[in-house]
């Protein structure tokens, strides 16, 4: 069908960071998946890291 999706999560870089290093102090982050919400701290590492990637936006 030719149209993009736009998945906001409006939280902080280093929130998620510290997520991933100390999960069960963020058992109830939730994060926008495509089409989905998920616990932050229940999805593999490379999609944690992938939602990460998404917050490190710049405007040129």
């Amino acid at each position: 069908m030719g149209g993009t999706a736009l998945q906001a999560n409006v939280i902080s870089r280093e929130t998620l960071l510290a997520a991933q290093k100390n999960p069960r102090d963020y058992d109830n982050l939730l994060v926008r998946i495509t089409g989905y919400n998920a616990y932050f701290t229940s999805i593999g590492r490379s999609l944690q890291d992938e939602v990460i990637a998404r917050t490190a936006q710049e405007l040129t």
